[in-house]
């Protein structure tokens, strides 16, 4: 790859969905800070969520635009992005930069997919400069699944830099009346269900044995078996940005019984798990932040699927539901758990890693300008 000195570095930067949109925006965040040049393209949640400052360029139209001419007017000389498995704008812009001799940077943001989420586009597989993961597991995985090793690098997720921090802002300026203004009782352990919406994507996501698996059969197989502790325990629900927030409290009111509970509604989602004493859900990134923050854990997975236990979260200390029939005793097992933590901060070794994961990012991005970071990825 010829050098680009010659002229002036610019790095287009393009996400569609909110967990690629959050694992961009620490990494722009620092690119701010060292005075390197980026544009947003005003795409989705990128847009919606990213300081009114940062400069945005219209994305081409999907339907009439010459991809080319358009990202040539850009001007920029990278391209990082984030990959989707519904949105196809971020590939095909990274398509287009390719194809233009700009180099691609690709970062993961999910523990899946390692391939399939670059031919989204239904175009051959595109193979960027460099995909940066955020673990060994992923690294592991991704190479398995065919992405050249040359290419990969583990730089930690930059999405969680953040966590520590607004974990300890949140906990400091916290009300002793917070819960209550939420209209939870002081008096119950507050159990938070991270939902997700597996339904709508569940025809390619899962195993055909996992027919029926899905945020509502998940949501009415555990209230079922949380009915005998609802004088104990009080359920906070957190939907998903994509999902319809409605639809879930509707299946709540059908299937909650004589659990208490409701939506909990806070600026973001991880803000619930700083108040959870327990954490209930199926395979989110946000299921990983609590295991991270030493929350009592309880994963339902996909039933008498293949692969078991999704990989973001093979870690010690959790507690599964493996298939349709299990459920009581590790529903029982789990809130004595929860009832035996009294200390709210606890922090996994690996947060240390992803704290620093936005600088590794644009330690890349720079070798990536500067046409060097193929030695260094060796090394």
């Amino acid at each position: 790859m010829g050098s680009r000195k010659g002229k002036m570095q610019k790095i287009l930067a393009i996400s569609g969905d909110p967990g690629g949109a959050r694992t961009l925006q620490p990494v722009l965040h620092c690119l701010a800070k060292k005075g390197i040049p980026f544009v947003i393209v005003r795409h989705r949640f990128l847009d919606a969520e990213a300081p009114g400052e940062w400069p945005r360029v219209t994305p081409p139209d999907s339907n009439t635009s010459d991809y080319m001419a358009w990202f040539k007017e850009t001007d920029c000389t990278a391209v990082v992005f984030t990959s989707s498995i519904e949105d196809k704008l971020p590939l095909s812009i990274a398509r287009t930069a390719k194809l233009a001799g700009v180099p691609v940077a690709h970062i993961l943001d999910h523990w899946s997919y390692y391939i399939e989420r670059l031919e989204t586009d239904n175009a051959p597989i595109l193979i960027p400069d460099i995909y940066m993961v955020m673990d060994d597991i992923a690294y592991s995985e991704a190479k398995n699944q065919g992405i050249p090793k040359e290419i990969l690098k583990i730089t930690g997720h930059p999405s969680l830099s953040g966590l520590i921090n607004e974990r300890d802002e949140f906990l400091t300026f916290l009300a002793t009346d917070h819960l209550s203004r939420l209209g939870f009782s002081l008096g119950k352990k507050l159990i938070v269900f991270i939902s997700e919406p597996i339904e709508r994507y569940a025809s390619t996501c899962y195993e055909p044995n996992s027919k029926g698996y899905n945020e509502k059969t998940v949501l009415y197989k555990l209230c079922d078996g949380l009915q005998k502790y609802s004088s104990d325990i009080q359920i906070g629900l957190v939907p998903h940005p994509r999902e319809d927030e409605h639809g879930l409290l509707n299946v709540w009111n059908h299937c909650k019984g004589s659990l208490d509970g409701h939506l909990l509604q806070l600026p973001k989602g991880r803000q619930a798990l700083f108040l959870a004493d327990g954490v209930l859900g199926m395979n989110s990134i946000l299921m990983y932040e609590a295991w991270l923050l030493g929350k009592p854990l309880l994963s339902v997975q996909p039933w008498n699927s293949r692969d078991n236990i999704i990989n973001i979260l093979k870690k010690e200390g959790i507690f599964y539901i493996l298939n349709e029939e299990d459920g009581q005793g590790t529903i029982f097992k789990f809130l004595e758990e929860v009832s035996g933590k009294h200390e709210k901060i606890i922090n996994r070794s690996e947060l240390d890693f992803h704290n620093g994961a936005p600088e590794r990012v644009v330690e890349c991005l720079e070798r990536l300008l500067n046409s060097d970071f193929e030695e260094t990825l060796e090394a």
